[in-house]
């Protein structure tokens, strides 16, 4: 059976090895020890740096819950060490969870340097493949009271979803001990939590905060990071607009968090789940870009996720981890929500400038940029959620590593949501340049139906022209690939559509929600987008004439590049890539003989959704 899961690919595990014996993955840019030196750490961590009682040893049932299992050294030196440290050997109940195992060979080359252990790796090696199929297992070692198990997902997930307790003790490597969602939920399983990195949560804020701004503008232009909000434009050459020297006009921070892109809801899991993240990414921009003020601009409909956000927000204000001299750096931030109103249009950068302003969410005319002239006539950098909460780790790891994944100029990792007919809807971080296929297939369950059932799919949200079934076969998700094929990366908000849909009636669908969404302000725009839905509404239902095929192309034309903002294009483009891999389909269904009478009752200037009662 071919194994379902994503598989941890590194070069080799021994490339890199130091006089201490471990290895340094440049994939992961990850330290994995080998026994001598991780036997040291995990006795500093487990019996000194966490104030263990006395007494723990004597407990009838000891539990350990890890994240991430990796080459299951952890496990082994574990062992090592209640050998050594336990006079009557108890019952050791290990659980560990990992979203991204090592293959079988991989392992065994890990495991090779415990001799002493046999008896272990040998059971651990033949029950592997087990786990890499079915995405738990579990292995009893009964005549040495040991019980692992493996889980092959994320920490949070896998705890949240049991209702005991697991245990006493839990080692946590993957979450920070700031993330008070994790910690109100675990806290509920375990009865004493420590990290087992022994980390300064603060580590990275304080890095950043003691370079310059230049030299962490440097850091995210070598990281290669572009926003991931659509656009996709080099977030550090963003950040280098901001004035160098401050005037009398404050620097503004502006989160972008109004997401309604349809297909998309990457921004939504940031703040529901890692809303610290976020503010810790705030904290690092805002000092580069010499912001003292910064509002998160969030999308009326996430409402509850915005209360998550703004409770993390002041529980970062009771630490002082911001506001005046943030978390002890000596920078000042304070950061304030604003919420939308479901507008989409509020999703381009200067209506929503204009939105905060408590005026009517319509575009302004570029230039003059808000770099220079934003927020309140100040200088104002925009980015969006996932953009700046990415910003953290590129700092901890450095620009190096993020532009080591993925292609030249396509770089670091990206959210990928994935809905639409397909077995397992989900959102997912992957590499950028990941196969189109390979998130479909291994991510989301495949398309309903099998492969060979897939008819199209939108690649960057509903925005984005769709890719027939063929271009998908090879296609990679990067911006320069989508762009190659007369499409977009936008969102990376993938709708897969396969055979049983009516393709015609998705983007008649599609248009009718863009002629909503139009604030009215461009004439090509208010009108053409009006034009576009109807003449789609008569194609699904198979009364349009052969001249309104062309028509219809000619429209978009018009529509696209000549309007204030890129709504006009975002309009625009789903209808194009319809016309330009579904023409055939459109002229099949609208019988073009003229003997045919069609119906013409509702002309086309008026709106045919106010004399519809279906539609009203």
């Amino acid at each position: 059976m071919k194994n379902p899961f994503p598989i941890r690919q590194l070069k080799s595990l021994n490339l890199t090895f130091d006089e201490h014996g471990s290895a340094y993955s440049n994939n992961y840019a990850d330290i994995y020890f080998q026994p001598g030196i991780g036997l040291d750490e995990k006795k500093h961590v487990f019996l000194k740096g966490n104030n263990l009682p006395e007494n723990w040893l004597n407990k009838p049932h000891f539990s350990i819950a890890e994240t991430g299992f990796g080459t299951g050294l952890n496990f082994l030196n574990t062992l090592k060490l209640w050998h050594e440290t336990t006079q009557s050997f108890q019952h050791l109940d290990y659980i560990s969870c990992e979203l991204h195992p090592f293959n079988i060979q991989q392992l065994k080359q890990a495991l090779s340097q415990f001799a002493e252990l046999e008896i272990y790796t040998r059971e651990l090696i033949s029950q592997y493949p087990k786990f890499l199929i079915s995405g738990t297992h579990r292995i009893n070692f009964t005549k040495h009271n040991v019980t692992l198990t493996l889980i092959l997902a994320d920490c949070i997930d896998a705890f949240e979803n049991s209702n005991d307790k697991i245990g006493i003790y839990i080692f946590r490597r993957d979450l920070r001990l700031d993330d008070n969602y994790a910690l109100n939920m675990l806290i509920k399983k375990v009865d004493i939590i420590f990290d087992c990195a022994n980390c300064d949560p603060l580590e990275v804020v304080k890095k950043a905060l003691a370079m310059s701004q230049d030299q962490i503008i440097e850091q995210i232009i070598s990281s290669g990071l572009k926003g991931r909000g659509g656009a996709g434009f080099p977030t550090g050459l963003k950040w280098s607009f901001a004035p160098k020297e401050l005037g009398s006009r404050p620097h503004y921070l502006v989160i972008n968090g109004d997401e309604s892109e349809p297909g998309t809801c990457k921004d939504r899991d940031i703040l529901r789940f890692e809303p610290h993240k976020l503010i810790e990414g705030c904290l690092i921009a805002a000092y580069a870009v010499q912001a003292h003020v910064c509002y998160i601009y969030i999308r009326g409909e996430y409402f509850v996720d915005g209360q998550k956000l703004q409770t993390a927000i002041n529980e970062a204000y009771e630490k002082n981890l911001i506001g005046k001299n943030a978390a002890g750096t000596g920078w000042d931030l304070d950061i304030y929500i604003h919420y939308g109103a479901g507008a989409y249009i509020c999703g381009e950068e200067t209506a929503l400038l204009e939105s905060i302003e408590g005026k009517k969410g319509q575009p302004r005319l570029k230039p003059p940029f808000p770099a220079l002239i934003g927020l309140y006539g100040c200088p104002t950098i925009i980015n969006n959620v996932e953009t700046i909460a990415v910003v953290p780790t590129i700092l901890k790891r450095g620009g190096k590593w993020f532009s080591s994944l993925g292609k030249a100029k396509n770089t670091g990792t990206k959210i990928f949501c994935i809905s639409g007919n397909v077995n397992k809807p989900c959102n997912v971080e992957e590499e950028m340049s990941i196969p189109l296929k390979e998130l479909i297939e291994v991510h989301a369950g495949g398309v309903v139906g099998g492969w060979n059932n897939l008819l199209a799919v939108i690649p960057g949200g509903s925005s984005m022209p769709l890719i027939p079934q063929k271009t998908c076969e090879t296609l990679t998700m990067d911006f320069d690939s989508l762009v190659a094929e007369k499409s977009g990366l936008g969102t990376a908000g993938i709708v897969v559509i396969n055979k049983d849909q009516d393709i015609i009636k998705c983007m008649a669908r599609i248009a009718r929600f863009y002629k909503h969404e139009s604030c009215g302000q461009c004439s090509p725009c208010r009108e053409g987008s009006g034009w576009m839905w109807r003449m789609l509404e008569r194609m699904a239902k198979g009364e349009a004439s052969r001249e309104e095929v062309d028509m219809l192309g000619d429209v978009t034309n018009q529509i696209a590049g000549h309007t204030i903002c890129a709504f006009g294009e975002g309009s625009s483009w789903p209808v194009q890539g319809l016309l330009r891999h579904f023409k055939k389909e459109i002229e099949q269904r609208n019988n073009f003989d003229p003997s045919i009478k069609k119906k013409k009752d509702i002309p086309y200037l008026v709106d045919q959704h106010l004399m519809d009662k279906k539609n009203a």
